[in-house]
């Protein structure tokens, strides 16, 4: 049910670990394996790329049913995942008003013909790759797409390639350091505000995540601390050098 947090990812988590797969644990296994705490992110290669496929091909619908020309039927375009990017090239096969669509899909060498049960603002999606079928929950949300897949609910972004390649041209900027704040490196918009006031974070955990040139980008602490105020808002424009959040 949309709305409702559960705890399948933790589970999900849990029962695909290694160690716990072979039998070979102690009471002491979720602190060994989660020291810090569990931190809710999916690290499944391929759940991760799945979700990626679905991103992909419901951005690729939409600009098939926007622009409905003979060369919206291909192309290519980037998937952003956390901090990985995924480069596809595509080829739609099927009929962009029907709920059934095949769409080819080329990743690195690799070849995947694709099903794709969907229609256009349904929350419920099926993907069907390989004689297996996987079921996510989808939802576009402004410049990216929220799909809930495995327990996990995770953002992606589809971009154009040539914002790729635009990005990597920006060059770093040198990092203020404060012990005390968290400094915005560039401007963009507020997308989501992954802590509250109050919260004790670890290093990496991610604070806040910034839509910048189209691109989502997560900041994170560098420390462990206590929040003891935020000064923006999801929705927020904020500059370069910008104080965000205060650190105990």
């Amino acid at each position: 049910i949309k709305g409702v947090n559960t705890n399948i990812s933790f589970v999900s988590s849990v029962i695909c670990n290694n160690k716990f797969l072979s039998g070979n644990i102690t009471t002491a296994f979720l602190e060994q394996e989660y020291p810090k705490g569990y931190n809710g992110k999916l690290k499944f290669k391929d759940k991760k790329f799945l979700i990626c496929l679905a991103a992909l091909s419901m951005e690729v619908l939409e600009n098939k049913r926007n622009n409905n020309t003979e060369k919206s039927n291909f192309g290519k375009l980037a998937v952003i995942l956390d901090k990985d990017v995924y480069e596809f090239d595509y080829d739609i096969l099927s009929e962009v008003e029907s709920s059934e669509h095949q769409i080819h899909i080329k990743y690195k060498n690799n070849n995947y013909d694709i099903l794709l049960i969907w229609r256009y603002g349904f929350s419920l999606l099926k993907l069907l790759l390989g004689g297996d079928s996987f079921t996510m929950q989808v939802s576009k949300e402004l410049t990216h797409y929220k799909i809930k897949h495995f327990g996990f609910d995770v953002l992606v972004k589809v971009i154009r390639m040539e914002t790729i390649k635009l990005f990597k041209l920006i060059p770093e900027k040198n990092k203020i350091v404060s012990s005390k704040s968290l400094i915005s490196p560039m401007p963009g918009r507020v997308v989501k505000i992954c802590v509250s006031k109050g919260d004790d974070v670890s290093q990496e955990d991610d604070l806040i995540i910034i839509d910048a040139m189209k691109m989502e980008n997560i900041l994170k602490a560098e420390k462990d601390a206590k929040i003891i105020k935020i000064n923006v808002k999801e929705g927020d424009t904020v500059f370069v050098d910008q104080e965000l959040i205060n650190f105990a």
